[in-house]
């Protein structure tokens, strides 16, 4: 089944706004009526483990930085989180020389849904004693390397898999995981000595250095090629170390090759039409693989008052430079592609261009609240623009006024895809949905196509204020899903192609979906095993939204196809 870049790009964008506001609205919210409940079990070897810290956090992949709340378990192992308010929550055990039975590598915690005054239990975690591997890291003159990352990488670990689940991430729900290439690490001692603990049981390649086709280095210390235990640059000869439960493995000792030569890029920033500098600009670069954004590095300083611009520490590759989007500076530039081989790039001229503009009115249906309208100047449209030449991120974001209206400047020729509605106060937009983007009362379903300089009016933005809540299980019969699995559900209006919008499935089969107005939609699951394959065959079901609660079930037969 095919699913448009618009809804797949929105999910992304969605999860990274507001922590700090969602932070700040769980620990101020005042309706204790609405607050729910999570309790579970710590064990083990199959007692009560007392002293644990389980901690909480948003459940969407954006949000996972800091704490939200924690606990600690008491002498038989219980721990209770209160006070939760509504939505999606990741609940993780905090204990540094245990795994989690039955996790994947990486994993850290369960994804759950809490509705409004609900109380989830039997969120329990079994844990084991982690293995160590403990070595010394040495360069080819055996000289220690001090401060130098270790990577631990599963030996069956899949690479990542970006772009084959909706959300673009390589988090899954149920349980969420790191990348896998880097899910564990530590650093050497000033002996050149390391020591990872808490690794669950398995094998593992244990590397130094950096992948050379990565890109980016830092510039404050030396850099070596990627070697593996005990000293091999190619994967598929490195040494697999066996770690078992509670076990130590010592004298795992990396020979790094050879230390990185990194190169720098210097270039000017000039305006396309009349040639003269643009000081002041932001600029950012990119590595490129298969002309695909594989690294992004926002620069540190704007461009000088002679409009010249300097990246240090590159690794031989290709890369792009651009300048970043400006609502105050309303042009764009082309990506300028350069590759480094042997020596360093000097006169890179990215030229700047009148950007396209988008003109229109965001139209809100569902309330009619005028405080509501009065506050619509705190609110930003989130536009993305696809281009085709070269996979970069376009985000650009501008204010919605008073009246509703907006203007978005200095796009780049592409499509663009209005996707989501933001604000600093997440209270104001927790209800909106974008239904669709029209000009001159037309549906632009595969969004707006834009060229350099073009001035696109006519624009109107259907938002939706919607109350509307669909609350489902997911049965499973005849198997269970392997660790490291997603299961997703994502909702369309029957009478329209495109989804508006989705979620993950939690640790128990529950999902819940908010914000939609009234109408009939369907409901799509897709299954997603780990290394991003299909599992089950997709189901769909009918629902019908009136504005309140909607209850739904599938049932999904795991048993293998014959």
């Amino acid at each position: 089944m095919f699913y448009p870049a618009r809804y797949l790009i929105a999910l992304a964008f969605v999860s990274t706004v507001g922590f700090l506001t969602i932070a700040a609205a769980q620990a101020t919210q005042a309706n204790k009526s609405l607050a729910g409940t999570i309790t579970g079990k710590v064990t083990f070897q199959g007692k009560g483990a007392p002293g644990i810290v389980v901690g909480l956090r948003p459940g969407h992949p954006g949000l996972r930085h800091g704490l939200l709340m924690k606990t600690t378990t008491d002498q038989e192992g219980n721990y209770r989180l209160t006070g939760i308010t509504p939505g999606n929550w990741l609940v993780m055990p905090f204990a540094p020389r245990f795994v989690v039975a039955n996790f994947s590598f990486g994993a850290t915690g369960k994804m759950i849904v809490v509705a409004a005054g609900e109380s989830v239990d039997s969120i329990d975690f079994a844990l084991l004693k982690g293995g160590v591997i403990t070595g010394r890291v040495t360069d080819p003159d055996g000289q220690p390397l001090i401060e130098e990352r270790i990577t631990l990488i599963p030996a069956d670990s899949p690479p990542p898999n970006v772009g084959n689940h909706p959300s673009g991430s390589d988090s899954w729900p149920g349980v969420t995981i790191a990348d896998p290439k880097e899910s564990r690490f530590a650093s050497t001692d000033d002996r050149g000595v390391y020591r990872i603990f808490g690794v669950a049981a398995g094998h593992y390649k244990v590397a130094v250095g950096q992948e050379q086709k990565s890109g980016l280095i830092s510039t404050t210390r030396r850099a070596y090629l990627q070697t593996f235990y005990p000293d091999t640059t190619n994967p598929a000869k490195a040494t697999l170390v066996e770690v078992t439960e509670d076990g130590e493995v010592s004298k795992i000792d990396v020979t790094v090759r050879r230390a990185l030569r990194s190169f720098r890029a210097k270039g000017q920033i000039v305006n396309g039409e009349t040639g003269e500098p643009v000081p002041g600009r932001r600029w950012g670069l990119a590595k490129l693989t298969d002309n695909r954004d594989r690294g992004f590095l926002p620069a540190t300083s704007p461009s000088n008052k002679k409009g010249e611009f300097n990246v240090e520490g590159l690794l031989p590759g290709r890369y792009a430079v651009f300048v970043e989007p400006d609502q105050d500076a309303p042009a764009f530039s082309e990506p300028v592609q350069f590759e480094v081989q042997d020596k360093d790039i000097d006169g890179i001229v990215i030229k700047t261009q009148p950007g396209a503009t988008l003109t229109g009115r965001v139209v809100i249906e569902g309330i009619q609240d005028k405080a509501f309208f009065a506050k619509l100047s705190q609110m930003r449209l989130n536009v993305y623009v696809y281009s085709s030449a070269i996979a970069l991120r376009n985000w650009h974001s501008a204010a919605i006024n008073l009246d509703g209206s907006f203007i978005v400047r200095g796009l780049q020729p592409g499509t663009a895809n209005i996707n989501t509605v933001s604000s600093a106060d997440s209270s104001l937009v927790k209800n909106l949905l974008i239904l669709r983007t029209e000009r001159y009362g037309i549906e632009q379903p595969r969004g707006i196509a834009m060229k350099a300089g073009e001035q696109i009016e006519g624009l109107a933005v259907m938002v939706a204020y919607g109350t509307g809540v669909v609350r489902g299980e997911i049965r499973y019969q005849n198997g269970v899903l392997p660790p490291g699995s997603r299961v997703v559900v994502r909702v369309t209006p029957t009478d329209k192609f495109n989804p508006i919008t989705g979620t993950d499935v939690d640790a128990r089969g529950h999902f819940q979906i908010e914000r939609l107005p009234p109408g009939s939609f369907w409901l799509d699951v897709d299954v997603y095993l780990p290394g991003g394959r299909r599992g089950a065959a997709p189901m769909r079901q009918q629902v019908n939204v009136a504005g309140d609660e909607t209850e739904v079930t599938f049932t999904l037969d795991l048993k293998p196809a014959a």
